[in-house]
């Protein structure tokens, strides 16, 4: 949820709100307004967000492919385990939000490794929910390791730099 402000008579977002509690100044993360006696939110500091990333798959007797893919209303799906911390299934903080893709861009950077598909190198737009594959042919493991950073699609400003995260791919016989 977001709130504009007129600047010299053109809107814009305001992305941060701040007030003053004694003497230090605190991010605000709610907003609500009193509507007929009805406390009713006009603004959530939801941001992006994602844990420690690591995805993993195994497969026996055959070979192994693990996907993730961002969706476009922030979810983070996968065919393989996710690890990380509770709330990993999504990289939007805010509640699930069909529309949210199309304000943010993804761009993934492999550090080790290759995934067998997805775009790396350049910024895609997360309304595409673009997808990721490592695939592990019969017998072996391998893995990638990348940097996930999401930005604002409108000022290209990054909300978002993650290290370390990995997918896995281990493909045994039996």
């Amino acid at each position: 949820m977001t709130v504009n402000a007129n600047v010299s008579g053109t809107w814009k977002q305001v992305p941060e709100m701040h007030t003053k509690v004694s003497g230090v100044w605190k991010a605000i993360t709610e907003g609500y307004v009193n509507v007929s006696g009805t406390w009713k939110q006009f603004f959530s500091a939801d941001s992006v967000y994602i844990p420690h990333l690591a995805v993993y798959g195994l497969t026996i007797g055959s070979d192994c492919t693990v996907a993730i893919t961002f969706g476009s209303n922030g979810a983070l799906t996968s065919t393989g385990e996710l690890s990380g911390e509770p709330d990993a299934l999504s990289w939007w903080t805010g509640n699930p939000d069909a529309a949210i893709g199309a304000a943010y861009e993804l761009r993934i950077t492999v550090t080790s490794g290759a995934f067998s598909s997805g775009t790396t190198g350049s910024w895609v737009a997360l309304s595409a929910s673009p997808g990721y594959t490592k695939t592990q042919i019969l017998s072996g493991n391998s893995t990638v390791v990348f940097t996930v950073e999401i930005r604002r699609a409108s000022d290209s400003v990054v909300m978002l730099t993650k290290t370390g995260c990995s997918i896995q791919a281990e493909a045994a016989a039996f």
